[in-house]
């Protein structure tokens, strides 16, 4: 390299490391060896792998952050970009490209909500209390740096698998999505009871009447929401559905630890879970399920 002392000459230390006729230069800094060690080992290990078996269990049982592009077929232009951006990376986090054909592809794309219309589309991965997810924009170099920098700044907004927010002022229970959950429960300074169930139980459709009807009967109330979630179509990592419905009471004071509700999904046994956690309210006019049909 012609110029090699003279480029380098004012740096107390520098590694320059030579790549088919590139060199890539690390100069002194208190990482300068960590880094340079990095950019070796994607010599030996591809910086950007096809999504294969092993790099799911090098994903999933580690727990580690990952990068994804989806692409309809391999080797398309936006594949280019991104492996040019990749090269240029020295952060830990896994790259890889997942083919619309690839099978585990296929379950990773459903895991993270990436519908086959969006191809192609980076997407941002990273178990952090729970799985959380990111969008990236345009698939340029600078978008992709951009992305990766609000990412590992912890400044990149997640997502969350939501149907569309609706309101119907035929029905008592407010409806909650993945889109609203934290300003609907989390944010709002009431009590908020939620009712999160899948459809596919069909013993499901009896809970959500007595839960429509335990709603009229607290119409009215102002420290108190009632509220519904279709798990099916709406996701939020801090939510743990373990049963089928799943009721939890989140108390305006902590919104952080919500209180479990066991019994039979009924008026009657919701009302004294009320009264159990100091929450008991008599309605004036009570609610009679016969004055109308659901």
């Amino acid at each position: 390299e012609p110029n090699l002392m003279e480029r380098y000459s004012k740096s107390e230390l520098a590694i320059v490391i030579f790549k088919k006729g590139e060199a890539k230069a690390f100069e002194g800094s208190r990482s300068i060896f960590k880094n340079a060690r990095h950019y070796i080992r994607l010599f030996k290990h591809p910086a950007v792998d096809y999504l294969n078996q092993r790099a799911i269990e090098r994903i999933f049982g580690k727990k580690t952050a990952a990068m994804l592009l989806f692409v309809k077929k391999k080797g398309s232009e936006e594949e280019q970009v991104f492996r040019r951006f990749v090269e240029e990376q020295l952060r830990l986090t896994g790259f890889y490209v997942v083919e619309a054909a690839n099978l585990l592809g296929q379950k990773l794309a459903g895991l993270l909500d990436v519908k086959p219309e969006s191809f192609p589309t980076v997407r941002l991965m990273r178990f952090q209390e729970g799985l959380q997810k990111h969008v990236c924009g345009a698939i340029t170099s600078e978008s992709l740096v951009d992305c990766l920098k609000a990412f590992s700044e912890n400044k990149l907004e997640s997502y969350f698998k939501s149907e569309p927010e609706t309101t119907s002022v035929r029905r008592a229970a407010r409806t909650i999505t993945g889109s609203n959950f934290a300003r609907v429960v989390k944010e709002d300074p009431r009590h908020v009871l939620v009712l999160a169930y899948s459809p596919r139980d069909q013993r499901v459709a009896e809970a959500l009447v007595e839960w429509e009807y335990f709603a009229r009967r607290l119409q009215g109330r102002e420290d108190l929401v009632v509220g519904k979630m279709n798990v099916d179509l709406n996701e939020f990592p801090e939510f743990s559905f373990h049963s089928n419905p799943c009721v939890k009471l989140y108390r305006s004071e902590d919104k952080v630890h919500p209180v479990g509700f066991e019994a039979g999904v009924s008026v009657e046994n919701l009302m004294e879970f009320l009264r159990q956690n100091q929450l008991v309210f008599e309605p004036e006019n009570e609610y009679d399920p016969a004055d109308e049909t659901l």
